[in-house]
Parts: structure tokens; C-alpha cells; sequence
């Protein structure tokens, strides 16, 4: 996971547009999500956009294999 700070225009998004497909022509799975200004009360919503686009990679089975994951975790406890 990579997190992507900085002040306002300095180039944030565009890193991540750039960056995006290089990864994901390298094999890897790059999905982003963006946030809000810090005045919305949706703290979360970059990393439900990511979860979002991460289940429409190659038909949500690496979704569905991190759910599974998690659940075997929390079930251990």
C-alpha cells in the first residue's frame, strides 16, 4: 500500500495517474482512491473507492481472497 500526501497543487493526482498504469503494466495491482475536502465527515472514502476497484480486478478474486483472510483472522480471536 502506498499513501500519497501533500499540500494542495502540488501534484498529488497526477503522480498517482502517471503512476498507476506503470505499475499495473509492471504486474502489479495498483487501484487508488481520492479524498475529500477535510471538512467531509467521510474519513474513509479513498480507501473505499480502492476496495471498490480492487473487486473488479480479474473478477474480485483477490477481493474475495482478502476478505477470506480477514475473516480466518478475526475468527482465530
Amino acid at each position: 500500500m502506498l499513501l500519497v500526501v501533500g499540500d494542495a497543487g502540488v501534484g498529488k493526482t497526477r503522480l498517482v495517474e502517471e503512476g498507476v498504469p506503470r505499475a499495473s503494466a509492471a504486474g502489479l495491482v495498483a487501484v487508488w482512491g481520492s479524498c475529500l475536502p477535510l471538512t467531509s465527515k467521510l474519513p474513509l472514502m479513498p480507501v473505499a473507492e480502492a476496495l471498490g476497484e480492487l473487486s473488479k480486478v480479474q473478477e474480485g478474486r483477490l477481493l474475495e481472497a482478502a476478505l477470506a483472510r480477514v475473516n480466518e483472522d478475526l475468527s482465530a480471536r
